[in-house]
């Protein structure tokens, strides 16, 4: 059984906060204490995520036995109305939007997925992913996986590989400074 995550996203324009974990909480900036009626979808939010349209992008993922290891990728309206929803292959770790191409890319326990607005795409990266961070100048994705800081483009080729500065397994999360 995996360990439940927690992860944070933050809509500035509306003052908006959302954390993902047992529980699915939109609040507030100003008032983190009420939250703004999203509770529980289904089983524990792994990761969330704020697009430019203002949707909220959340995956979920089985942690029950006797059959762990499935999850959802769901898209919410900025009112907690869903719009789409998608069954995945295995647990996810990580959600993330891509700013400028609005795609969105989930990493999972032995793969990566990108979703074009159209079609959910298995982009061949056939590792596990902790965490993504868009990569503002290729349109692909940096993955911490395993040892390892790479980048997977959209069509899922490794354009470049670093190696963490630790050996530490506890080094799973990533952010992008992006070009100013």
């Amino acid at each position: 059984m995996t360990r439940p995550e927690l992860d944070v996203a933050v809509d500035p324009a509306r003052r908006l906060v959302f954390a993902a974990g047992p529980t699915l909480y939109g609040a507030s900036a100003d008032f983190l204490a009420a939250p703004l009626g999203y509770g529980v979808y289904r089983w524990t939010e792994t990761s969330v995520e704020v697009a430019s349209d203002r949707s909220v992008w959340v995956t979920d993922a089985d942690y029950d036995v006797p059959s762990p290891g499935h999850g959802h990728l769901t898209q919410f309206r900025e009112d907690g109305t869903q719009l789409a929803s998608f069954d995945l292959p295995a647990q996810p770790m990580a959600v993330r939007v891509h700013p400028r191409t609005g795609d969105v890319w989930v990493s999972l326990t032995g793969n990566i997925l990108r979703f074009d607005g159209t079609t959910l795409h298995t982009v061949g990266f056939e590792r596990s992913g902790f965490d993504l961070a868009p990569d503002y100048e290729t349109d692909g994705v940096w993955v911490v996986s395993g040892e390892n800081v790479v980048l997977v483009a959209p069509d899922g080729a490794v354009t470049r590989l670093h190696p963490l500065l630790s050996s530490r397994t506890d080094q799973r999360y990533l952010r992008v400074v992006p070009p100013t």
